[in-house]
């Protein structure tokens, strides 16, 4: 009897030991890439779906009061393996390229270029057009509205919205509310008054954009690629890498 009660003991306390472990070593690999890109903004991991948001606030009356960025990608979609490494004047830049695309990529992509059609005069993007813009050497599609710069009596410049600011607002609005996964980034600033359609004075959606990430070092920069990695492979994130 006590040799039984010993191996049923053993049977439940082995899954224990295990899910602890896994639940370290999880915990571990998330605060790792956290960590990395914490300097981007706040950011948040849910399996293959990262977010990040960030918003930059501007001088005291300064046209453009408020700059908000706000990026979410299906990791799936990334080539998580290689990665570009560039120097810049002010950083080192290390870039995260698309894979091939997938239906399940154009899938994510027609969402937002659905919502496109709800307020533009022109029909949105077939899927072909999509395809092709996507799969041209660093093709990337993108909706933009843009402010205008006028002179006022006293010879001062200053920013005056578009008068499709407010639709662009809309359209924003709903693509940073899709559900994941998706990917995209939108980029929008506004006049003092806070973020609103009234206040939007320029604004960015690029479907599937390629990722970014400044640094201060070669080192870093294969810091990040390496939490990168490791984050996807314990994610099961490269599924879909070739």
């Amino acid at each position: 009897m006590k040799n039984i009660l010993i191996g049923i003991f053993s049977a439940l306390v082995l899954p224990a030991i295990y899910f602890l472990w896994q639940f370290s070593a999880d915990h571990r690999v998330n605060s790792e890439l956290i960590d990395e890109l914490k300097q981007e903004g706040l950011v948040q991991l849910d399996g293959c779906n990262l977010s990040i948001s960030r918003e930059v606030e501007g001088e005291i009356d300064a046209p453009i009061s408020l700059t908000r960025i706000i990026t979410k990608v299906d990791l799936r979609n990334y080539d998580l393996k290689e990665f570009g490494i560039r120097p810049t004047a002010q950083a080192i830049i290390l870039r995260v390229n698309r894979l091939p695309l997938r239906e399940r990529t154009l899938e994510q992509v027609a969402k937002i270029n659905d919502l496109s059609g709800l307020r533009a005069e022109q029909s949105p993007l077939d899927s072909e057009n999509i395809r092709k813009i996507l799969e041209a050497e660093n093709g990337s599609l993108f909706y933009r509205v843009m402010a205008e710069v006028v002179s006022t009596d006293s010879g001062e410049q200053q920013l005056v919205a578009h008068e499709d600011a407010p639709d662009f607002y809309e359209f924003a609005t709903a693509v940073e509310e899709l559900p994941s996964p998706i990917s995209f980034r939108s980029t929008t600033t506004f006049a003092p008054g806070g973020p609103s359609a009234d206040t939007l004075l320029t604004g960015e959606i690029i479907p599937l954009p390629f990722l970014e990430f400044a640094v201060a070092s070669n080192d870093k920069a294969k810091e990040l690629a390496e939490a990168f990695g490791a984050y996807a492979k314990r994610n099961h994130c490269q599924i879909l890498n070739r």
